[in-house]
């Protein structure tokens, strides 16, 4: 993944200097924010790799319990999730 980073900084910045010169043209705004989300992304995945690494199982959980949610409220089916604990909460890997 860090191999990837610096291609997306690039990227980015490539979106970026488009979207300054073509400040209306939608698809140099939406790769734009494509990027961007990547970036987010990929710093999120840093974190809960660094909770792993660190042996962190209750916050590893939590970071998923998190992001499990907000995708439920994204995709609008919260009628229809039920949470659930994860493997890692049961001991799961002990």
């Amino acid at each position: 993944m860090l191999i990837m980073e610096p291609l997306s900084l690039r990227y980015m910045q490539d979106a970026r200097t488009e979207n300054a010169r073509r400040p209306k043209d939608k698809f140099w705004q939406r790769a734009l924010e494509s990027w961007i989300e990547r970036l987010n992304a990929l710093e999120q995945l840093k974190q809960l790799a660094a909770l792993a690494d660190a042996g962190n199982r209750i916050a590893v959980a939590q970071m998923l319990h998190t992001w499990s949610e907000e995708r439920v409220k994204q995709w609008g089916v919260e009628d229809l999730w039920t949470p659930l604990p994860f493997p890692i909460e049961l001991g799961a890997g002990d």
